[in-house]
C-alpha cells in the first residue's frame, strides 16, 4: 500500500502541469456544452463559432488523453531489459494498481463528473443524471482501456503512436472492405418491415468485452512484461469478442412505451380509390450501374370519409395484376410505399383537420389549400416488376386487385407553456423549455430547449412534436416552421460525423428555432400576429401518435402499367 502511494504521489507530482491542462481542458468543455449551448442561440455566427470549437476543444481532449496515457505508462516502460525501475524492488503488483489509479481519477472520474455537471446545468433530475452516469463511464472505459493497453505493449511514444495509426489504419480498412464487399454483393435494397429499431444490446456487452480484453492485457503486461504473449491475448480476445457478438440473442433494452390510440370507427362512408387512368412509372434505387432497375408503378390514392380528429399516413400496398394471356404479376409489403409531397417532422401541412381538433377545434391561420392538397396525396406502390417483365406487358390491360392498409395517425395535445423567457414543462421524460422569444411585427420567433436522458440500453425513439401559438381567447392558432440548431458529433465546414457511443446517448440536449407564423404560399392571405394577438396565446405542443389501420380492397378492370 506504501508503493502505491509512493508511485502516485510521484506520478502526480511529475504531470502535475499537464494535469492542469487536462482539468483546463475538460472545464472548457463543460462551459461549451453549457454556457456554450446559449450563445449558439444567438444566430448564425454564434452557432457555427460555438460548434467548431467544440469540434477543435473534442480533438483536444482525444489527443490530449492519449499523451498523458503515454507519459503515464512509459515512464516506467514495460518492453524491453533496460528499465531503471526492473532493478528497483518495487511491486509489478503496486506498480499496475498505482497506474489504474491514476487513469480511473483523472481519465474516468473527472470527465464522468463533467458529464454529470452538464446534464445538471439545464435542470435534469437526481435520478436522471444518475442514468447519465453509466454511460458515460462506459464509453469513457472503452478509450482510455484501449490507450492504455496499446501503452503497456509500446516502448516509447513514438512507437506508441506509430501502433495508434496502425490500428486506426486497420480499423478504417476492415470497415471500407466491408461495406465495399457489401455494395459489391448487394444488386438492390429489398424492403423489410422486421427490421425494427437497434437494440443497443450487443454494443454494451461489446464494450464490456473490450474493457475486459483491454483489463487483461493490461494486467498480463504488469505482471510478466512479455509483449508477445499480451498480444497473442488481445487477439484471442479480439476472436472471443467476434464469436460472442455473432452468437448474441438476449437482449437487455429498455423497450420504448408507444403510446397508440384506437382506429376511426370502420364505416361505409370511410373509401378508398384508386385512379388507374395515370399512373406514375419510376425505377428503384440499384448498387449496380449496369444492374437494370426495377419499375416501380404507383397510383393515386384518393381517401374519403376519414373523420377530422384522424389523418392518413401511409397506405401499404399488396397488389396483383392478372394479365390476359395468364401471366400474373404480384407484390407485396408491409411497409409504407406512400409518397408523401410536401410533409415534414413537426408541420400541420396535410394535417390541419386533426391539429384543429386536438386544440379543442381553434381554427388554424395557417392553413392553406395549396399546401394541404399535395402534402396529403398518397402514391402507393403498386407493382414492382423486372424490366424484362415491364417492356413485355407495360401496354396489356388487365385486372389489377390490391389490398390497401390505411395506417392512420393523431395529434394529442400534450401541454402549453406561457409565451414568455424561461417558462418550463415536463412532458413525459422530455424536459422543454423556452429560453427566448423575439417578438417581430407580424409574428415572433421562439428559441426552444429539450433535454432528455437515455440509459445504457435505451433504444432510439423518435416522437413527432408539432408546436402551435393558441390564442384561446379569439379561437385562433398558427403553426410553425420549426428549424434544428444543434447536433451531436463533429462538423468541420461542410464534413460531419456523429460522436461515436455505446448504448444510449446518456444526457441529450436539443435546441429549435420555431418561426410563427409558418411560411404559406404567395397566393394564400397573410397573416399578422401583432402584440394584442401575442399577449394572450400560449405555446401548445402537440403530438402525433399511432391510431391503427383499417383495410381496404380495390379492383381495377383494364389497368395498364404504362399506358
Amino acid at each position: 500500500m506504501n508503493q502505491v502511494r509512493h508511485i502516485f504521489i510521484k506520478d502526480l507530482r511529475r504531470l502535475r502541469w499537464s494535469i492542469i491542462g487536462w482539468f483546463a481542458l475538460v472545464g472548457a468543455r463543460t462551459l461549451i456544452n453549457t454556457v456554450g449551448a446559449d450563445v449558439a442561440l444567438g444566430g448564425f455566427g454564434p452557432q457555427l463559432g460555438i460548434g467548431e470549437l467544440s469540434a477543435v476543444l473534442s480533438l483536444m481532449y482525444l489527443l490530449l488523453l492519449a499523451l498523458l496515457v503515454s507519459r503515464l505508462v512509459h515512464d516506467e516502460p514495460l518492453v524491453g531489459r533496460d528499465a531503471f525501475w526492473i532493478t528497483r524492488p518495487i511491486a509489478p503488483g503496486a506498480l499496475m494498481a498505482a497506474k489504474l489509479l491514476f487513469a480511473t481519477l483523472f481519465f474516468i472520474v473527472l470527465p464522468v463528473a463533467g458529464g454529470v455537471i452538464m446534464a445538471a446545468a439545464f435542470g435534469t433530475s437526481a435520478a436522471d443524471m444518475a442514468r447519465t452516469i453509466p454511460v458515460f463511464a462506459l464509453n469513457q472505459f472503452i478509450l482510455v482501456a484501449l490507450l492504455m493497453a496499446l501503452a503497456t505493449v509500446t516502448p516509447s511514444l513514438t512507437r506508441y503512436v506509430l501502433a495508434m495509426v496502425g490500428v486506426i489504419a486497420v480499423f478504417v480498412t476492415l470497415t471500407a472492405s466491408t461495406i465495399l464487399l457489401t455494395l459489391w454483393m448487394t444488386e438492390e435494397i429489398q424492403e423489410s418491415s422486421d427490421a425494427g429499431l437497434p437494440d443497443p444490446t450487443p454494443a454494451v456487452v461489446g464494450g464490456m468485452l473490450i474493457v475486459l480484453i483491454a483489463l487483461a492485457v493490461i494486467i498480463y503486461q504488469y505482471r510478466s512484461r512479455r509483449p508477445g504473449r499480451a498480444l497473442a491475448i488481445a487477439g484471442a480476445g479480439t476472436v472471443v469478442l467476434w464469436l460472442v457478438l455473432g452468437r448474441w440473442n438476449w437482449s437487455f433494452a429498455d423497450q420504448p412505451r408507444f403510446e397508440t390510440t384506437a382506429a376511426p370507427q370502420d364505416t361505409p362512408a370511410l373509401t378508398v380509390s384508386l385512379d388507374g387512368s395515370r399512373p406514375r412509372v419510376s425505377d428503384t434505387f440499384t448498387m449496380r450501374r449496369r444492374t437494370p432497375p426495377r419499375k416501380e408503378i404507383a397510383a393515386h390514392a384518393i381517401v374519403a370519409g376519414v373523420p377530422p380528429e384522424f389523418n392518413v399516413r401511409p397506405i401499404v400496398a399488396r397488389s396483383r395484376l392478372e394479365l390476359p394471356a395468364g401471366q400474373v404479376l404480384q407484390t407485396g409489403g408491409n411497409r409504407s410505399n406512400a409518397v408523401l409531397s410536401v410533409y415534414g417532422g413537426g408541420s400541420t401541412a396535410g394535417r390541419t383537420t386533426t391539429v384543429e381538433a386536438a386544440l379543442g377545434g381553434v381554427r388554424l391561420l395557417t392553413r392553406s389549400n395549396a399546401l394541404e392538397s399535395p402534402a396529403s396525396e398518397q402514391w402507393p406502390i403498386l407493382l414492382r416488376v423486372d424490366e424484362g417483365d415491364f417492356v413485355r406487358h407495360r401496354d396489356q390491360p388487365g385486372r389489377l386487385t390490391a389490398n390497401l392498409d390505411l395506417i392512420f395517425e393523431r395529434a394529442v395535445a400534450r401541454d402549453a407553456l406561457p409565451l414568455a423567457d424561461g417558462a418550463t414543462r415536463d412532458i413525459s421524460a422530455i424536459h422543454v423549455r423556452i429560453v427566448r422569444v423575439i417578438r417581430r411585427a407580424t409574428g415572433c420567433t421562439i428559441l426552444l430547449r429539450r433535454s432528455y436522458v437515455e440509459s445504457l440500453f435505451s433504444m432510439p425513439r423518435y416522437r413527432d412534436f408539432i408546436y402551435v401559438l393558441r390564442n384561446r381567447t379569439r379561437g385562433e392558432a398558427a403553426g410553425s416552421d420549426a428549424q434544428p440548431l444543434s447536433q451531436e458529433g463533429f462538423s468541420t465546414g461542410g464534413f460531419y460525423m456523429s460522436a461515436p457511443h455505446v448504448g444510449g446517448r446518456g444526457f441529450v440536449l436539443e435546441q429549435y428555432e420555431l418561426h410563427f407564423p409558418a411560411r404559406t404560399p404567395p397566393d394564400s392571405p397573410a397573416v399578422d400576429l401583432d402584440d394584442a394577438w401575442l399577449e394572450g396565446s400560449e405555446l401548445a405542443i402537440l403530438e402525433t401518435i399511432p391510431a391503427g389501420r383499417i383495410s381496404r380492397t380495390v379492383t381495377i378492370d383494364g389497368f395498364r402499367m404504362a399506358p
